[in-house]
Parts: structure tokens; sequence; C-alpha cells
């Protein structure tokens, strides 16, 4: 982030004063008095608004993503984010149209973390290795999949990643619209396996008594319920990705 500014803002209560703080200099001290019976009860570094201030979409973005850590992307909202850059809602509009933009370029700074597939990219395991990758990071940054599951995303880095798949599956023999279709449904499941892993994974201590009342009515659910966490892990992922380029594309033999 861009350094506060060395100007103060001033946070005071003042029963009465006849003066401004200007007389009294620069950087008053908490405690001290002034003409009039004013006590400085606190000061905070003050920044310029805006452009002006030399706030920046990287300042707005490395702010929400420590917002997000903090808290929760959630709760996230232009007028709290303005809160914690110290700045009006409107200098943030400057640079983010709103907040689904703010939310792609999140998103991008997140893709910058994917990491790249050791297959060669002319193979259909590269792009199993893609999705397996992407998989491993929502699990990671579990805002990824909310933000994708509700929005496409505009940011460089991710359109970047995706034409690379896309290249990948086009060189593998499919049409730019079949590439398309497959790119799609490989993200969905993708997205859905996540959030449905994410979910549950706070369930676990609860499945044991969920299989013991099942046993009797639905002996079937119950002999699969055992094994219910095991397919939500990264093999079974891993083995749905597979089946859907095959399905498709065929697997490569190299």
């Amino acid at each position: 982030m861009a350094p506060f500014g060395r100007r103060l803002r001033v946070t005071s209560h003042f029963s009465r004063y006849g003066t401004g703080l200007s007389s009294y200099g620069a950087s008053p001290n908490v405690g001290q008095e002034f003409a009039g019976g004013g006590v400085l009860v606190s000061a905070r570094p003050y920044r310029a608004r805006g452009v002006n201030a030399g706030l920046s979409a990287d300042d707005i973005v490395d702010t929400a993503l420590e917002f997000i850590d903090d808290e929760s992307f959630q709760t996230l909202t232009m007028r709290k984010l303005a809160k914690r850059l110290r700045v009006s809602p409107m200098a943030i509009y400057r640079h983010v149209a709103d907040k689904q933009e703010l939310l792609s370029l999140v998103a991008d700074r997140y893709f910058e973390e994917l990491a790249t597939p050791e297959q060669a990219p002319e193979s259909p395991r590269y792009v199993e290795e893609w999705f397996v990758a992407l998989h491993r990071l929502m699990i990671k940054r579990p805002v990824l999949a909310h933000v994708m599951a509700a929005q496409p995303l505009g940011g460089a880095v991710a359109w970047r990643k995706a034409d690379s798949v896309i290249g990948t599956l086009v060189a593998c023999g499919t049409s730019p619209n079949e590439a398309g279709e497959l790119i799609t449904a490989l993200l969905t499941f993708t997205i859905g396996f996540t959030l449905v892993g994410l979910a549950r994974d706070e369930e676990r201590s609860a499945t044991n008594d969920v299989i013991s009342r099942a046993q009797g009515e639905f002996p079937h659910l119950a002999g699969g319920l055992k094994y219910y966490y095991n397919w939500l892990g990264e093999p079974a992922f891993a083995r749905g990705i597979s089946s859907l380029i095959e399905a498709r594309i065929g697997r490569s033999t190299g």
C-alpha cells in the first residue's frame, strides 16, 4: 500500500475553543491543552483523498485482500474498505466501478498463485492438472470459488490462464465452440465440487450418527456413506475431471 502522508487528521473533543489548531503547529500531541480549555484526545495519520493521495487500484485490492483475510468477503463493502483506506467511498469508485469489479480484481490476484502444470501444453493431461491446481487454489482461497460461482471474471491474469487451457483443448482436436462447452463443464464441476467440500468439511463429526440412523431403512445409502468424505477428496475430484475430458477428447497415451 502507498504510505500515509505526514499530515495529521485530528480527532478531538473540545468543550470550547477559540482558535484554530494551526496556531499550535502541524503535529499537536495527544493530551495537549488548547486555548479555551480544549484537550486533544487522539490524533491519527491523515491521507488526502483519491488520486491526489496516490491511491491506486493496487492499493484498493491489497486492502480488500487484507479485509477478506481478517473478516470475510461476504462482509466486504465499499464503505468498510474506504474506512480502512481512510478515504471516501467516492475515491475508490474513481478506480473501481463497483464491488463486482473489485471482486474480479481480487480473484485475478489469487489467480497469480495458480500452479502451472508440468505436462506438455498440447496434452489432455495438462488440462487435468490445470483443474486440479485450480481446485487446490480454491481450497486455499475459498473466496475464489464463491466469486467464480457468482460472476464472470474480467482480469488479465485469469483470462491468460483460461486462454492457455482453451488453446490446449483446441490443439487436442476440439473446435473453439466444443472447447468452450468443455471448459464450462469443467469449471462448473470444479466450483461446485469445491464449494460442497468446503461446506461439508465441518460436518465430519456427524457422519457416524447419520450412518447409524440410515442403517436399517436405507442400507445402500449407509454402506456408501462411510466413504462419503473420500468422495469429496482430491483423488475423486481428479477422476471426475478426467472422466469429463475423456468423454470429449480422450486421454493422451503419451
